[in-house]
């Protein structure tokens, strides 16, 4: 009975806690979710992919196990040492690309995260509130909302890990290609007090809202808080057909960060392969380690010399 009570217990845990899959937060991903999970997507398998040169290793490997005598294995075993140390170099000198890359990367999710905060900052406006008699001889309080209530942030749960393993992530990701960020400056109104049309303000005036005559009433007259203007730059990254990205910006200092950030990741996500150097052997004449290798190949009795500046031209 003991077991049988615990299987049916692990039975309902496991039923209990499956966790969600990692895509259905996924599954209808915002613009700007897509638009930074592609470059994530893009610049991970830039950076992971295997070296150009494995293939030519892997096949030097085999030669060199395969071949009839030692001096072909000797030769071949060259050729395999210089193949590792080239792939060496370049795996540290991309460890910096790599770096650099994903710096940016996090840095363009940080410029997104205050687009969230300030797309809705710059559609906030105060809720207008009719007028009331103020001169009944009770006091008059009117509360300032704002109009359709308090903004928040985005309610999408989806983030680049989740995005980064998700099959399926809507329709936004097929105009990924082409959307070019518009950049938009956001900046507070800069109030009055003045009788102005559309404006947030309070009015203590005559009946029917006229605040341009000394009265008994009091209201509360709508408006945004903020405005936008293109900020300058006003776009970034240049796209073929571009398709419209609206990205709010706090000024243009940071428009212009935004811009460089855009262009440099967008190139280095066309680039897919990362930075290289040439690795013939024919052309490794400063490296000393090889010099030595084919030396002793080509020595009858297979004598390993020592390799400097001094003796490299006749090795």
């Amino acid at each position: 009975m003991a077991t049988t009570q615990l299987c049916l217990l692990v039975a309902v845990a496991t039923i209990t806690f499956v966790p969600a899959a990692a895509e259905d937060n996924c599954t209808a991903a915002t613009h700007k979710e897509i638009y930074v999970g592609e470059l994530q997507k893009k610049l991970a398998n830039k950076h992971t992919a295997d070296h150009t040169l494995k293939a030519q290793l892997i096949k030097a490997q085999l030669i060199a196990a395969l071949a009839a005598t030692t001096q072909q294995k000797l030769q071949a075993q060259a050729i395999v040492n210089l193949y590792r140390r080239c792939i060496e170099r370049e795996t540290i000198a991309n460890r910096k690309a790599t770096v650099e890359d994903l710096t940016k990367l996090a840095d363009m999710a940080l410029h997104f995260g205050r687009h969230d905060a300030l797309k809705h900052q710059q559609a906030t406006a105060v809720k207008p509130v009719a007028e009331q008699q103020a001169n009944t001889g009770s006091a008059v309080v009117k509360a300032i909302t704002l109009k359709g209530g308090t903004p928040g942030l985005t309610s999408s749960r989806c983030h680049l890990k989740e995005y980064s393993k998700a099959t399926k992530t809507g329709d936004n990701h097929q105009h990924w290609a082409k959307q070019q960020l518009t950049l938009k400056k956001v900046e507070a109104v800069a109030g009055a007090d003045r009788s102005t049309q559309n404006a947030a303000r309070v009015c203590v005036g005559a009946q029917n809202n006229e605040c341009t005559q000394q009265g008994a009433y009091v209201s509360i007259q709508g408006g945004k808080l903020s405005t936008t203007t293109a900020a300058n730059p006003p776009t970034g990254a240049k796209k073929k057909s571009p398709a419209d990205l609206t990205i709010f910006v706090g000024s243009d200092e940071k428009a212009q960060q935004f811009a460089v950030l855009d262009t440099e990741l967008m190139q280095a996500a066309r680039n897919q392969e990362p930075p290289s150097t040439s690795c013939n052997p024919h052309e490794q004449l400063e490296d000393l380690e090889f010099l030595e290798d084919a030396a002793a190949a080509a020595d009858p009795g297979h004598n390993r010399p020592k390799a400097d500046s001094s003796n490299k031209q006749n090795l």
